[in-house]
């Protein structure tokens, strides 16, 4: 496909009009129709014979009385619906994509051309190339420029003040006003979409506010004004970055955006692609109008940030919570589904909602968040472990439910009734400014039913439910012959790269973040799978947090099964090589405390202190929970990592031999798979070598290392899944 202007060598001229293909590319697009781009008169409508096949031209008047016509060539043999002397109007049918003359020409495409009567092929089909572009525009730019603002720019408004004002309780209510040129057009920016494509936004913001500014009065959308309770929207008809709406926040003492009246403003860009939808979906203007609130309800009150942060936050930068249960959630697709509530976490953050503790031993009325009023309770409840200091974690408790006898605009969640657990971990325990991380941990939809939390020892048991009400007991977490592992990550480079990342490659790419595992000796796992993208359970008996974004994590399996709790940092190593730039930024180190926990056989619950440990991106740390009984009946538990002190490599035929002597454990990893770490009782640790010979149902090892500096080693492993045989030779050996 080529674009207006674009050089052909072949045709000895620069292209006159724009090529048109589907997104398949190819054929997918022949038949596709064609649709006349404004009201006008045919004036032409024949076939050109070879070169153009079908072609069609429409004579349009604009509002200052001049004329310009439009031109559709290559469409589909036999498809034309129009005849030269009809009227036509926007939008209607009036041919289908062909392939040029009689179909044989070309792949399927449209050719499309913008006129000026200057033309020298007015009223015809002209060379399609020419040294000399006088006469024609560039289509997509000339469009741009002069469609009339939509009327459904004030149904959009209107939706966003209804949308706001159920959401806040009535609390809040958002006076949209739409601004346009003085013919009631669009205003035009002096450079073209192609251009602003390739610049920082801040260059189309700027260009935007001196092109409206005789019409806008900013000061009335002017933070930096002692009532600060406005925002400037600007809307493009294309979406000139291809990455969807977005905040562009005011930075520096001076502000980055100036007005006439020395006003700084903060702004929204929306493409117009995401209203064109039959039902004119507000998400996207929604929700970056909810980053701006945080500004406006909290820090234009408080004078400072919250949680470090001074808009409200995306969540999905914060954890797992999705757009069925929040604006602010990740959308995984695009902005498919508007009819959403903030959740109860993001309401209370603007001060719609307050925070109501609770406890054990106590039986608790939930209200959906649909039914509540402004100023009511979250039901929360807080957990402390003494080496948090004063970050406290808690969940919270949300009901909610898609019944439009309750609401119009929560109707899109997922469950008729739903009561919801999101786990919030506070950060400010941590050194330096954290952000909050948030995940939705479990969703229960029927009663009786219940969620436990063995790490801190609480269950929550769901007695009833309805649309309106949920019935919460909170208990006492019981079990015995339980052990398992908690996680909890500092999360360092989430902290440092969250300001500075690009917009355009959150959603893609896998975010920093360290995942919890376990390993039994018979190779069954409890953590996520990496390959499905699925968190399994495959140990009997055990339970598990589930994946969580840089949150809290546990997983619990009966005493009886030898396991390894292994910390991943596969993710991480995604994350920067996707987004090499953040190597700039973070030195790619994530620090995390590890502790082990143990429920005895009468149900008393012990826990080590932490292990303090840092993970590299894409490194893998393994575990041993050591659980001892003492004489007086109390116990010891602890928990450390396995410390390799030798590591030999192969880097010809890509394997490594990781060893530890002092616990007998040992690695094999292969080309293609990374084996289970095995304990081997057996090793033979002497005083000038060390010999390994291990067999089970994964993996047989024959190794050798010999001298005291170990300078040679030399390995052969067989899978026991697949046969396949490995070699490990390594004649200068790395000592640790």
């Amino acid at each position: 496909a080529q674009d207006f202007g674009d050089w052909n060598t072949d045709y000895g001229g620069y292209h006159l009009g724009e090529d048109w293909n589907g997104e398949g590319g190819g054929d997918t697009d022949f038949g596709d129709a064609v649709y006349a781009v404004s009201n006008g008169e045919v004036v032409y409508a024949d076939d050109a014979g070879k070169g153009w096949g079908n072609v069609i031209i429409i004579n349009h008047r604009l509002p200052d009385g001049s004329e310009v016509q439009s031109m559709y060539a290559h469409l589909r043999y036999d498809s034309m619906l129009v005849s030269t002397g009809d009227t036509v109007k926007r939008g209607e049918k009036i041919a289908e994509i062909g392939k040029g003359y009689q179909d044989a020409e070309y792949w399927a495409h449209l050719h499309f051309e913008i006129r000026f009567p200057d033309c020298e092929y007015w009223n015809k089909p002209g060379p399609g190339y020419s040294l000399d572009t006088i006469g024609w525009t560039d289509p997509s730019d000339f469009i741009d420029t002069h469609r009339e603002l939509p009327s459904y720019f004030y149904e959009i408004g209107e939706k966003v003040t209804d949308y706001y004002l159920e959401v806040s309780y009535g609390s809040l209510y958002v006076n949209v006003e739409v601004y346009r040129d003085q013919d009631g057009s669009w205003f035009t920016l002096p450079q073209s979409t192609a251009w602003y494509s390739t610049k920082d936004s801040d260059v189309f913001i700027k260009h935007a506010i001196d092109v409206c500014d005789s019409s806008v009065d900013f000061k009335k959308h002017d933070y930096a004004d002692e009532s600060g309770k406005g925002i400037i929207t600007f809307v493009s008809p294309s979406d000139i970055w291809g990455r969807g709406a977005f905040i562009a926040k005011n930075r520096g003492p001076d502000g980055t955006y100036d007005t006439d009246d020395d006003t700084n403003v903060d702004a929204i860009y929306v493409p117009e692609p995401r209203f064109r939808d039959k039902d004119k979906v507000i998400r996207g203007l929604a929700h970056e109008f909810a980053h701006a609130l945080g500004k406006i309800l909290v820090t234009s009150v408080s004078g400072s940030s919250k949680d470090c942060w001074w808009f409200l936050p995306d969540l999905y930068l914060r954890g797992n919570v999705d757009k069925h249960w929040d604006l602010m959630g990740a959308l995984r697709s695009q902005y498919d589904i508007e009819h959403v509530h903030l959740s109860s976490y993001s309401k209370e953050w603007l001060g719609w909602l307050k925070y109501k503790d609770t406890r054990k031993g106590e039986t608790y009325t939930i209200t959906s968040l649909t039914s509540m009023k402004y100023g009511d309770e979250i039901l929360r409840y807080t957990y402390r472990k003494p080496w948090w200091e004063a970050a406290p974690h808690f969940y919270i408790m949300e009901l909610r439910t898609n019944s439009e006898d309750y609401s119009d605009w929560d109707i899109e969640t997922l469950h008729q009734h739903a009561l919801a657990f999101y786990q919030v971990d506070l950060k400010v325990d941590f050194p330096g400014c954290r952000p909050d991380t948030i995940d939705l941990s479990r969703v229960l939809t029927t009663a009786p039913d219940s969620f436990s939390d063995p790490d801190i020892g609480v269950t929550f048991k769901l007695n009833s439910i309805s649309e309106q009400r949920a019935e919460v007991s909170i208990e006492k977490y019981k079990a015995s012959k339980l052990k398992g592992a908690s996680i909890t990550t500092s999360a360092d480079i989430l902290s440092l790269i969250m300001p500075t990342l690009p917009h355009e490659i959150v959603m893609p790419i896998h975010l920093p973040d360290i995942d919890l595992h376990a390993y039994s000796e018979e190779g069954k796992h409890v953590g996520l799978n990496y390959e499905t993208g699925e968190y399994e359970v495959e140990i009997l008996g055990a339970v598990a947090s589930g994946d969580l974004f840089n949150g809290r994590e546990w997983i619990f399996v009966p005493e009886d099964i030898n396991v390894r709790f292994v910390v991943d940092a596969k993710d991480n190593k995604e994350f920067f090589d996707a987004f090499p730039k953040a190597w700039e930024i973070s030195d790619g180190i994530e620090n995390f405390d590890l502790s082990l926990v143990y429920y005895d056989s009468d149900g008393n619950r012990w826990e080590s202190a932490p292990i303090t440990e840092q993970i590299n991106p894409g490194e893998t740390i393994w575990h041993i929970p050591v659980i001892t009984e003492n004489l007086d009946g109390t116990y010891t538990v602890e928990i450390s990592p396995i410390t390799w002190e030798h590591i030999f490599e192969d880097p010809r035929r890509q394997t490594v031999l990781k060893i530890s002597t002092d616990d007998k454990y040992f690695q094999f990893i292969a080309p293609d798979k990374e084996f289970l770490v095995k304990h081997d009782p057996n090793m033979n640790v002497l005083k000038r070598a060390i010999i390994i010979h291990y067999k089970d149902w994964e993996i047989k090892v024959f190794a050798i290392a010999i001298n005291t500096k170990l300078d040679f080693c030399v390995a052969i492993a067989w899978d026991g899944q697949t046969r396949t045989r490995y070699f490990l030779i390594d004649k200068v050996g790395i000592e640790e």
